[in-house]
């Protein structure tokens, strides 16, 4: 059996539940939650930045497949949180937010949101 298939997916859906998480700040509304959002964008970059690095260097196959998984859904994540902000959101009801394909950790169980539907994906 070909496993790197499966650790790429596996890495791609914890890198979308990791950048999901910080945007659920926003519930709590006001500026607090606005500049923590920030602080997530600033860190993303910064990550991403890192990635960069390690791919420039010397991987195997599988790594390089995972890596570049991981910096697709960075980047995406990365463009995403940046247009909330730009735009204003403040509440994680606004569509802006809703009509996001969203990944998050329920107990064990990744859960995937978009507008007013919900999947559940598995056990961790």
């Amino acid at each position: 059996m070909d496993y790197s298939a499966c650790s790429s997916a596996c890495s791609s859906c914890a890198a979308h539940a990791r950048y999901a998480s910080p945007c659920r700040i926003l519930e709590s509304n006001g500026d607090d939650a606005r500049a923590f959002v920030l602080l997530q964008l600033q860190r993303s970059i910064r990550q991403l930045a890192d990635l960069t690095r390690l791919v420039r260097g010397e991987l195997s196959s599988l790594h390089r497949k995972i890596l570049g998984a991981l910096i697709t859904v960075d980047v995406h994540a990365r463009d995403i949180v940046a247009d909330l902000l730009k735009r204003g959101t403040k509440d994680v009801n606004e569509f802006e937010w809703q009509m996001q394909l969203r990944y998050y950790m329920e107990g064990e169980d990744v859960v995937v949101r978009q507008v007013g539907g919900r999947a559940q994906g598995g056990r961790v």
